[in-house]
């Protein structure tokens, strides 16, 4: 993983992407890109029967707007100035409703993007934004951070909960470094169909070849979700086995909004208290 991608918010939050950010970038010799994200007042709208009128905002307010910018870019410069590894700092200076986007072209040419987890916090909006876009539109795995966790790039166990989806299936191969650096790894599947009569083929079992072939020894749970739901199960298990980090697609076609609002991965990452790599 040489590209890294995090996001400055000016929240508190920052520090946490950073630090994670800077353990991957030292680990892999890698490359950091730091994507300071400023966000700015639109031309204020005035509806006069019959037109519609763009006021600019005040020129001083603007000002004062783009001068917070420069100061979270030299704090971003300021705080990676010891790392070995080279850093890039980019500052966008935009409105809530495009900064996500102006993210997206980043995202794309990144092997991995770290965030935290938006909450009710402050600035939790304009990170909702920014994952939205990189998750649908991006490409790149996202490493989640659950408030309260912190992460290096060694994991000692990584389960990987597999549906055999195409999202399922891109979330491991932007995985596929940490998982050929973990001490163990795990291929879990909740509800899985039974063998056919006649065949040896078991669901998972082509998951298990892929990963054998990139060095990988790992071992199958399958586990049935009973009344708990499919979601509750992962959770459960992955706890169970004291993870350390899951590996998981998101069906996220109708982009965050979406997937906020009841996918298996989103309800996994409400409940989840260990770091959570998805991708789309």
């Amino acid at each position: 993983m040489k590209d890294v991608l995090v996001v400055s918010t000016g929240g508190a939050y920052d520090e946490k992407r950073f630090a994670c950010a800077e353990n991957f970038a030292r680990h892999f010799g890698g490359f950091v890109r730091v994507v300071v994200t400023n966000e700015i007042s639109p031309a204020q709208i005035v509806v006069t029967d019959p037109a519609i009128q763009m006021v600019p905002i005040d020129d001083e307010l603007r000002k004062e707007s783009l001068a917070k910018g420069e100061e979270l870019r030299d704090k971003a410069l300021e705080r990676f100035a010891a790392l070995p590894q080279p850093v890039s700092v980019v500052l966008i200076n935009e409105v809530m409703a495009y900064l996500g986007e102006s993210v997206v072209e980043f995202a794309r040419l990144s092997d991995i993007f770290i965030t935290t987890i938006p909450t009710d916090s402050t600035k939790a909006e304009l990170m909702k934004a920014v994952i939205d876009q990189a998750l649908v539109n991006g490409g790149c795995g996202i490493l989640c951070l659950p408030h309260g966790a912190t992460s290096q790039p060694i994991f000692n166990h990584i389960v990987i909960a597999w549906d055999g989806s195409r999202a399922a299936s891109r979330a491991v191969v932007r995985a596929m470094p940490l998982l050929e650096i973990a001490k163990k790894v795990s291929v879990l599947l909740v509800d899985p169909p039974l063998r056919r009569a006649g065949e040896q083929y078991h669901p998972g079992d082509g998951l298990l070849a892929k990963l054998a072939h990139n060095g990988i020894s790992a071992e199958l749970m399958r586990v049935t979700s009973d009344h708990l739901g499919t979601a509750k199960a992962i959770t459960t298990e992955v706890g169970r086995v004291n993870a350390d980090l899951l590996v998981m697609g998101a069906q996220a076609e109708g982009g965050l909004r979406q997937w906020l609002q009841g996918s298996v991965s989103r309800k996994v990452l409400a409940d989840a208290k260990l770091p959570l790599f998805i991708a789309h």
